[in-house]
């Protein structure tokens, strides 16, 4: 508010052409800003969307009684669920593989990236 304020006290003496190419300005400006608002919410949204959907699938995981998830870990890489880390055989890596899709939403993947001995 003040910005404008001063901006409307030193455009008291500048030709009307001059005072419209200024409003523009701050409009413009002020729209940028507007548009930098709302990117970054949404994209605090998507992060914190991410965060609970990793959450989610760590938390099922290691509440396996099957799984040894001690050794493993979950990332996600866009709309990936990503494990990494080992597990001590086949069959435990792919019950981590179908735990993860239990809990996935319809548009996500999984890559399986664990290793066995």
């Amino acid at each position: 508010m003040k910005a404008i304020a001063l901006t409307a006290l030193l455009l008291m003496g500048c030709s009307p052409a001059d005072q419209e190419k200024t409003q523009q300005k701050l409009e413009n400006g002020a729209k940028q800003a507007e548009q930098g608002l709302k990117t970054g919410a949404a994209e605090l949204g998507k992060a914190a969307e991410h965060g609970i959907d990793v959450t989610k699938v760590k938390s099922v995981l290691m509440a396996s009684s099957k799984l040894d998830s001690s050794k493993l870990n979950v990332d996600k890489e866009g709309n990936t669920f990503v494990l990494r880390g080992s597990v001590p055989n086949e069959e435990q890596k792919k019950l981590a593989e179908e735990l993860t899709r239990g809990v996935m939403g319809k548009d996500d993947n999984v890559r399986n990236d664990l290793k066995t001995p």
